[in-house]
């Protein structure tokens, strides 16, 4: 692991970090600098679409700066918008307070519930998302008993993408590969991105699924349809076009 000297001035305060320090913090943070010095080095992106974005170490940077000081030790990652939020958020964990002003502004709902609808006017149309997992469009009570329909799941998205919110579907597990397939095409008119598995933890049932052309015949149909997908490790393995994984 390199570690460089950067300019703060030079560097960026991520516009969505959600921990914010109190006094108590603040004046805590502080002693430490002063006693111990930088010794913990902040993380900064150099990915080209977030140059120079600190990841992790805000509120360090910040007090270094009150202090007086110009540069800090950075260690340097290169990440794409959504795993720089997500590596942001798991170093936050333990530090600072949250505000939740901006947390609550980025979330998404993965569920296979029945009234999803009753918190769709919670959702912020510019960053939240709204998701189900489907199996096919009539799934049986006896393999996901009191969970809503698969009807009742292409509704819920249905409606979410009328009011502008983000839709997207985990097509997982894959029980009978025709009928996800049926998925795909029953939704792509109001789904916004596919997540495409495969079936695990029953062998004799897998066993009977030719996977590599379930891979092949998802992957074209989603490219004929103009939809964005990403095709799960588990799957994206047994794959014969090792070009395709992530659009």
């Amino acid at each position: 692991m390199k570690i460089v000297e950067r300019n703060i001035k030079d560097l960026i305060f991520a516009e969505y970090n959600p921990r914010r320090l109190t006094t108590e913090q603040y004046e805590n943070l502080k002693a430490s600098l002063l006693r111990f010095g930088f010794v913990d080095p902040i993380i900064v992106n150099t990915h080209k679409d977030r140059k120079n974005i600190i990841i992790g170490g805000h509120q360090r940077v910040k007090v270094w700066k009150d202090l007086g000081n110009k540069t800090v030790p950075c260690v340097e990652a290169s990440l794409p918008i959504e795993k720089e939020r997500e590596l942001n958020i798991r170093l936050n964990k333990n530090n600072g307070e949250w505000d939740w002003n901006i947390l609550a502004n980025q979330f998404q709902v993965l569920t296979k519930g029945e009234h999803a609808d009753r918190d769709f006017d919670l959702y912020d149309r510019e960053t939240d998302a709204f998701a189900v997992t489907m199996t096919s469009a009539s799934i049986s009570c006896e393999h996901e008993p009191q969970a809503a329909s698969g009807t009742r799941r292409m509704e819920l998205l249905k409606l979410a993408h009328s009011q502008g919110i983000e839709t997207w579907v985990s097509l997982e597990p894959v029980l009978w590969p025709i009928r996800s397939l049926h998925v795909i095409k029953a939704t792509a008119g109001y789904v916004d991105v596919y997540k495409v598995g495969k079936l695990n933890h029953d062998v004799k049932w897998e066993a009977q699924i030719d996977w590599k052309k379930f891979a092949v015949e998802a992957v074209t149909l989603l490219n004929q349809l103009g939809k964005k997908y990403y095709i799960k490790n588990d799957l994206a393995a047994l794959m014969v076009w090792n070009a395709i994984k992530l659009c």
